[in-house]
């Protein structure tokens, strides 16, 4: 058997981010810092065949876990279905997703029940809307709360989502803030 492929740290390469989108509901300063930020052609976008077929390659190379990422993946349409197609892959070992959760309520069941296993909600979400509230409008900060459906989500539920979850509704989506 050949030597896995290694980074430039030497390490072996074990993991895989696919980007599924360049497009965000949110203007965060790190990841849309231009006034007039120019979208990628839809046509310059991987489709799901692609980034399947991308993910059996680097996976047969020793790279199992695949993470999936954006701009905010949940804009992509049919995101179970990519997630589903990457689960049936006997290479991909794990699958994970990097969201802003704006979009996760509604979604996170189609994803568990297509393969997704982990998650990562950014907290520079909350950041960017506690620091700087005119990059989104009201009505989509009410949104950014962890309800009992992206709970549920959670393969191991720890007391940092019932915190977060107090922690938005609190802040974010409570009446305290004024919103």
């Amino acid at each position: 058997m050949s030597t896995p492929p290694l980074d430039r740290l030497a390490r072996p390469l074990g993991s895989l981010r696919l980007s599924v989108t360049d497009r965000c509901n949110l203007r965060c300063a790190y990841c849309m810092p231009e006034e007039e930020y120019t979208w990628l052609p839809r046509a310059s976008i991987l489709t799901f065949e692609e980034l399947a077929r991308l993910a059996a390659i680097f996976a047969s190379l020793g790279a199992g876990r695949v993470r999936l990422t954006g701009g905010e993946p949940l804009l992509r349409n049919e995101l179970p279905d990519l997630v589903a197609r990457l689960a049936a892959l006997p290479s991909v070992t794990d699958i994970a997703l990097t969201t802003n959760g704006i979009l996760l309520a509604e979604q996170a069941q189609q994803l568990r029940d297509a393969g997704l296993r982990r998650l990562n909600v950014s907290l520079d979400t909350l950041k960017t809307l506690l620091a700087d509230r005119k990059s989104i409008s009201p009505e989509l900060a009410k949104r950014v709360r962890v309800d009992d459906r992206c709970k549920r989500f959670l393969m191991r539920p720890r007391r940092c989502a019932d915190r977060l979850a107090e922690y938005c509704t609190r802040t974010v989506g409570g009446s305290r803030n004024g919103l």
